[in-house]
């Protein structure tokens, strides 16, 4: 839990938590997603991990029914954790701020909070925090919650559309889909439009993956997906031109890996239930996971900065 965050009351649940936040026939992606991003000083991850790691379970002794999900860096920036927050709309997340500001006047929380935030006060460079809205129009058979709670990464692309070429791009992700779609593409991606806290034309693409394999077998598959995807957007000249359409709207896109991290996380019982193992281990089982470097629970990324995660 950011060190920002609780002093704040915004106490971020996960995008992977989707129903725990929501009515239980919605599994799919949430409505209004927070992001928030913290750039933590090099060389000092593992001591962020431990104080996060505080701050759930100091959180864990209130009655708070706020879930997140922490996700450390596989690639990309080394240096930066996400906390992301699932919610049902904008007005939701002023309503969670307020009960979250509510919870901060308890006294036992506010000492255990008063003494992470000292231990934390030389981790960060900075802080940043996103609200974006879920765009089903342009996302493509996202996963379901209880996929992405058997996943154990999330493949994060970020991408910065030309100002005011926005509407631009949602059309050319709508044709992109319908071609992937007669050519059955076999990604699956949830997308959203950053609505505040990044520059206009931010768009943010999610794929839940299992395992790194993911992009193994994407790999041996591509030929003959490519071939079908060409075929399914008019043949070659019409897919060169919409190859062209999307280079003239996009200024970058950025993909990142990061890998989720049950010690920082606190997962609603909901999507917990699909993997109990990894998202409430107990002591022995996180020791033991930790000394084998091949445990499927416990993520690659630890196995870079011992124990960060």
């Amino acid at each position: 839990m950011p060190r920002k965050t609780v002093s704040l009351g915004i106490l971020l649940s996960g995008l992977a938590a989707v129903a725990a936040a929501q009515p239980a026939e919605r599994s799919g992606p949430p409505p209004v997603l927070s992001i928030e991003r913290e750039q933590i000083k090099p060389g000092r991850m593992a001591a962020h991990e431990k104080v996060n790691v505080g701050y759930v379970s100091a959180l864990a002794k209130t009655s708070s029914q706020s879930y997140w999900l922490g996700l450390v860096p596989v690639s990309g920036d080394d240096n930066s954790t996400l906390f992301l927050q699932a919610l049902g709309s904008f007005a939701d997340v002023e309503a969670m701020r307020k009960a979250d500001e509510a919870l901060i006047t308890n006294a036992a929380f506010k000492a255990d909070v008063d003494a992470l935030d000292k231990l934390s006060a030389d981790l960060h460079e900075s802080q940043r925090t996103m609200l974006a809205r879920y765009r089903a129009d342009i996302s493509f058979h996202p996963s379901s919650m209880e996929e992405v709670a058997q996943s154990r990464y999330f493949s994060i692309t970020t991408v910065r559309v030309k100002y005011g070429r926005g509407p631009d791009y949602v059309e050319y992700l709508k044709t992109l889909n319908a071609a992937r779609e007669k050519a059955n593409y076999p990604v699956h991606a949830a997308v959203y439009q950053v609505t505040s806290g990044a520059p206009l034309g931010t768009f943010l693409i999610f794929r839940a993956l299992k395992s790194l394999k993911t992009f193994d077998d994407d790999f041996a598959a591509m030929s003959g997906v490519e071939k079908a995807l060409v075929e399914a957007e008019g043949g070659e000249e019409a897919a060169r031109k919409l190859r062209l359409a999307g280079a003239d709207l996009v200024q970058v896109a950025d993909p990142a890996i990061y890998a989720m991290n049950p010690k920082i996380s606190r997962p609603g019982p909901e999507f917990a239930k699909y993997d109990v193992a990894f998202w409430t281990p107990k002591p022995a089982q996180t020791r033991t996971a930790a000394a084998k470097p091949g445990a499927a629970k416990q993520p690659a990324a630890a196995k870079q900065e011992a124990p960060k995660q």
